[in-house]
């Protein structure tokens, strides 16, 4: 059983990476390391962003439940739902700084895509 535990744990962390690239690809110039927004910045809906309205956090969220499966380890485990709280907090602060910068776009969208899980199909704006 523990090695069908730990090929899954490969292949959802798999899943978890390619949803991550792919939403970093589909950002493009988007893309920040900070939680606010810059001159420019177009509110993306589409692709991943249809899905779900964090996929990068979504992806690296599958990516450690792969890890934790991977590995079989509490304290991977523990540090795993340490690193789900802080995203948590941070997406939090992000989407208050989204909806200043994009208003009613923004609060259209946040209504009808979930933060990290997708509440339905996607669909084109």
């Amino acid at each position: 059983l523990l090695p069908l535990v730990r090929w899954g744990g490969a292949f959802i962390m798999a899943l978890g990476a390619a949803f991550h690239l792919w939403g970093m690809v589909h950002l493009g110039t988007n893309l920040t390391i900070s939680i606010s927004t810059r001159d420019g910045h177009t509110l993306i809906t589409s692709g991943p962003y249809g899905w779900v309205r964090h996929p990068l956090y979504a992806g690296g969220m599958l990516e450690s439940i792969g890890v934790c499966l991977l590995l079989s380890n509490m304290s991977v485990a523990i540090a795993a739902v340490c690193f789900w709280g802080l995203i948590a907090y941070r997406t939090g602060m992000e989407e208050e700084r989204l909806s200043d910068a994009f208003g009613e776009a923004y609060q259209r969208y946040r209504a009808r895509v979930g933060r990290f899980f997708p509440v339905g199909l996607p669909r084109r704006d």
